[in-house]
């Protein structure tokens, strides 16, 4: 099972793990994927290509499949990333938040 770690731009939400589907190439770390969340289907940032999850804790079948991968390479620097990560735990906000603060603007409103 290959999963990975993805922001989703809501309010004090933390990062969330999806699993890759079989025969989808793993997205690489700051790249944009599509991720159903709740009754809804949202645009995240990949924060960790490559996560684990205690397996005790959590089953398989409750793990959602990402929808699409948006970008064959990063959409955002690993840098950028790595500073919207540190804004979010220094100043209490959503993982999502902060990377979606650090989208272009022409790109921060891109719907599916």
């Amino acid at each position: 099972m290959r999963l990975v770690s993805v922001a989703v731009p809501v309010p004090y939400l933390d990062v969330l793990t999806y699993q890759v589907p079989d025969g989808v190439a793993p997205p690489q770390r700051g790249a944009r994927v599509v991720v159903p969340l709740g009754k809804r289907v949202v645009t995240g940032i990949v924060v960790n290509p490559s996560a684990n999850l205690d397996v005790e804790q959590t089953s398989a079948d409750k793990i959602k499949n990402i929808v699409e991968v948006l970008d064959d390479d990063a959409f955002l620097p690993a840098a950028v990333v790595d500073l919207a990560l540190w804004v979010s735990e220094y100043y209490a906000c959503g993982a999502g938040d902060a990377l979606a603060a650090a989208v272009p603007s022409t790109q921060a409103h891109k719907t599916i």
